[in-house]
């Protein structure tokens, strides 16, 4: 396995449109192989990489994280919210779709 350094950390940015989900697994593979990192790098990097204009990030700017774990609590938080809207969202689509069919088969 190769090691990563601190500046492979800082260089990885959450893409625009890229959930917070697929963002965190990247920087966890990175994160994962380096040695060793302080909380403050880790935060640091996370929190400078996310992509702004974002709800999410909004909130990041004004947390008070000590640690990298409270920050992972936080994430995960934020890919399970992710996760329940595009489950939402998914539903309302299939909903709309039936009600359509329906309406054709009825004219």
């Amino acid at each position: 396995m190769m090691i990563a350094d601190i500046t492979q950390l800082n260089d990885i940015q959450q893409k625009e449109g890229e959930t917070v989900n697929i963002y965190f697994k990247r920087f966890s593979n990175v994160i994962n192989k380096i040695m060793t990192v302080t909380d403050e790098k880790a935060l640091d990097a996370l929190v400078t990489g996310l992509y702004m204009r974002t709800p999410f990030w909004r909130g990041m700017q004004n947390s008070q994280l000590k640690t990298y774990s409270q920050l992972v609590d936080l994430v995960q938080h934020e890919i399970q919210s992710e996760e329940m809207i595009e489950n939402r969202e998914k539903a309302e689509k299939g909903k709309r779709r039936s009600l359509q069919k329906r309406g054709a088969t009825l004219s």
